[in-house]
């Protein structure tokens, strides 16, 4: 393995120990043991179960031991495993593939660090090719520029202490191109050489400080080394973790689509049940309007029956008066071979009789306004007899709504009871 790869897993080594150390995991001299014994405490956190329904099978952790999980593939619920990873309702070759399922699963880990691995050391050599493509012009300048420095020949200039070797040449450089008459291309050049200098040292010394840290991740004492292992083992099951986290996101969302359809169907029944109280209240309106009718109804009838009464009483007083007028008709008949005698009586006579004929043409009148008064009354009746049908078929209409509503009611109870029971 490169030297670049293992600093790049010292530091991640590193990190993944303080966050440990931050959540508790290492106190004092801690022994983790052999690494078979650490494998064995990675997927003790993690158990396998199936589906009573489907067969399907899913991870679950130490925290969620005997509690109702939620299949993803049935969308139904059932218990958790009990301890040991094992299902309740489970037979042998169901154990069997399920310690199957967990080997996969472990090798599908170890696959994807082995992938991890191989990725980055590949990343590596690109890195160093394209290092060693960058560095090759580099290369070239500096071998220009020792034969340049080679055959030009220093000049005694003062100095100060402070400068390295390397600035007291290019110094020099300078102070002979003085007297040689350098151009303005060698100047550049030169500048262009010192900072490659220092480009090269800062390399230097970073891989200096690799090359340490390479060393010390060689040199590791063991019980470090088991603590790496066991910080890579940490970090495997995280992964298992996060995968575990997902799959727990999924199933959530589908229950709360679930409980989101559920309070729908809670929404529309209350919406029915207010609907069913509109029409309750509508029925009732309806059934107060039908007694006020009814009411006015007998009313009208009473007013009916006593005109009636009225009129056959005016019609029996005419009978009367005709009964009368025939017995004065007879007096006059009689009186008439009295005229003579008693003109005056017949005079007043005739007086009662205009008066009387008077009368009776008032009491015509008044028997047609009176018939007049019962046609009205007869085409009222009419009338309201075809509002009572009215009401009363839209009553029926009404009810019948109700009891379409009701069925629809029910039927909705019926789908609700069949959706809990499910879940």
């Amino acid at each position: 393995m490169s030297d670049w790869f293992l600093s790049f897993e010292a530091a991640r080594a590193k990190k993944l120990a303080e966050e440990m150390m931050r959540a508790g995991d290492f106190f004092g001299d801690h022994k983790f043991g052999t690494k078979a014994q650490r494998t064995c405490n990675f997927f003790a956190d993690t158990f396998w179960t199936r589906c009573v329904n489907c067969g399907h099978g899913h991870t679950y952790s130490r925290e969620c031991m005997n509690t109702v999980m939620h299949c993803s593939i049935c969308q139904k619920s059932y218990l958790a495993c009990n301890i040991g990873g094992e299902p309740i309702s489970s037979t042998a070759g169901e154990k069997e593939s399920q310690d199957g399922e967990t080997e996969k699963r472990r090798k599908t880990v170890d696959d994807e660090c082995n992938k991890e691995i191989k990725q980055n050391a590949e990343d590596y050599t690109q890195l160093q090719k394209k290092m060693g493509e960058m560095e090759k012009p580099i290369d070239d300048k500096l071998k220009q520029h020792e034969e340049f420095m080679h055959d030009v020949k220093p000049t005694h200039v003062q100095q100060p202490d402070s400068c390295s070797d390397h600035m007291k040449k290019v110094q020099g450089k300078i102070t002979s191109t003085v007297v040689i008459a350098m151009a303005e291309n060698e100047y550049l050049s030169l500048l262009r050489d010192e900072t490659i200098y220092h480009t090269l040292v800062d390399a230097s010394r970073q891989a200096a400080e690799i090359q340490n840290v390479t060393d010390r991740w060689n040199n590791m004492p063991p019980a470090l080394k088991t603590i790496r292992d066991a910080i890579f083992d940490k970090g495997r099951m995280l992964f298992a973790r996060e995968a575990q986290q997902r799959q727990r996101k999924q199933e959530l969302e589908a229950k709360i689509l679930s409980i989101r359809e559920i309070e729908a169907l809670g929404i529309e029944i209350a919406e029915l049940h207010q609907r069913k109280g509109t029409l309750t209240l509508e029925s009732s309106d309806l059934e107060k309007e039908s007694e006020d009718s009814q009411q006015q109804l007998n009313t009208l009838q009473e007013q009916n029956t006593k005109r009636l009464h009225d009129h056959l009483v005016l019609m029996n007083q005419l009978e009367e008066k005709k009964t009368e007028l025939e017995s004065l008709k007879d007096q006059s008949a009689s009186t008439t071979r009295k005229l003579r005698r008693k003109q005056k009586k017949l005079d007043s006579v005739v007086k009662d009789v205009r008066w009387i004929e008077d009368q009776i043409i008032e009491k015509e009148e008044e028997e047609r306004e009176v018939k007049e008064k019962y046609e009205r009354g007869k085409t009222d009746l009419t009338r309201i007899k075809t509002e009572l049908d009215y009401y009363k078929r839209h009553s029926k209409r009404i009810r019948k709504k109700i009891n379409d509503d009701l069925l629809a009611l029910n039927k909705a109870n019926k789908s609700i009871v069949d959706i809990s029971t499910q879940f």
